[in-house]
């Protein structure tokens, strides 16, 4: 029997490294010392000490300007002594004064400039008002007043300011030589007021392109009839004959008419209307009932 022995081999086997990483130790906690409170609470205190003191200061100032402030508000020096009226001649500085409510005696820091102002305005002539204290005691109103440049016949007659402000009714005495204006309604004039103004105050220009005319001028109407929606017409004094002449344009139209006005003056008689919207011409309606009415009697 023949024994068996493993051959020896040359090859050398490899053996594989395998690194091995070591954790450190770990370290020990050191213990916390115990909180000093005691220092915690100085701490606290120092620094919310600081807040506490200037409320405490505030507190203070704010009673030292109260104090102070009715020491001054009660003090006669600061007393109204002097009422300074700037008028424009028809509401009397003694009315003014008397709207106002304002006396001397009174102090000059309790004085309610707006409520004086409303007060003042209450009288239809004045516009507006301008109050100012002046210190130490003297206490200026500004008044400024409407002035009337036109009649406006609502069913009582009014009068109307520059800018189209209707502020009040005629009174028995009150002058009536302005232009006269109609054609307004009380619906319109509630529900569009601003409109309204427009319009009234569109008839005050009109009227003053009139005044420096010489053959057709505010002497040659009766009135100025407004329609909201077609323009305005010159009413002549003579015949009430309806002159239209529309919302602009017053210049040029008013020259057309005069180059014309004396030759169609005599028969307004028999005129329907005259209308100036159209351009470069005057259109002269004739009534032809009038005309035959005078053939008829002729």
């Amino acid at each position: 029997m023949r024994d068996f022995k493993p051959k020896r081999s040359n090859q050398v086997t490899a053996t594989r490294y395998t690194k091995t990483t070591v954790k450190p130790n770990r370290k020990r906690k050191e213990a916390k010392p115990p909180r000093d409170w005691g220092k915690f609470f100085s701490r606290t205190y120092h620094f919310s000490k600081w807040p506490s003191l200037a409320c405490g200061v505030g507190l203070i100032l704010v009673v030292l300007f109260q104090a102070g402030k009715s020491t001054i508000c009660d003090s006669n020096f600061f007393r109204v002594a002097n009422i300074d009226v700037i008028n424009e001649g028809r509401v009397d500085v003694s009315t003014v004064r008397e709207l106002s409510g304002v006396q001397t005696g009174l102090s000059m820091f309790k004085l309610d400039l707006k409520d004086i102002g409303t007060r003042i305005e209450k009288n239809p002539w004045i516009a507006s008002v301008e109050v100012e204290r002046i210190f130490p005691r003297t206490v200026t109103i500004k008044v400024t007043e409407f002035i009337p440049a036109a009649i406006l016949n609502h069913g009582c007659l009014y009068y109307v300011a520059r800018d189209g402000t209707v502020f009040k009714p005629l009174e028995m005495g009150e002058k009536i030589n302005f232009p006269l204006l109609t054609g307004m309604e009380q619906k319109d004039i509630l529900k569009n007021r601003e409109e309204t103004r427009l319009l009234l105050a569109g008839a005050i220009r009109l009227a003053e392109s009139l005044q420096s005319r010489k053959a057709f001028n505010l002497q040659k109407l009766s009135e100025i009839r407004i329609d909201p929606l077609q323009g305005y017409e010159l009413m002549t004094l003579h015949g009430g004959v309806p002159v239209k002449i529309g919302f602009d344009d017053f210049e040029p139209k008013l020259v057309r008419l005069e180059r014309i006005y004396a030759e169609i003056e005599s028969r307004l008689s028999v005129t329907q209307y005259i209308d100036l919207n159209s351009a470069d011409r005057v259109i002269v309606k004739l009534d032809p009932v009038v005309i035959q009415s005078e053939q008829e009697k002729s």
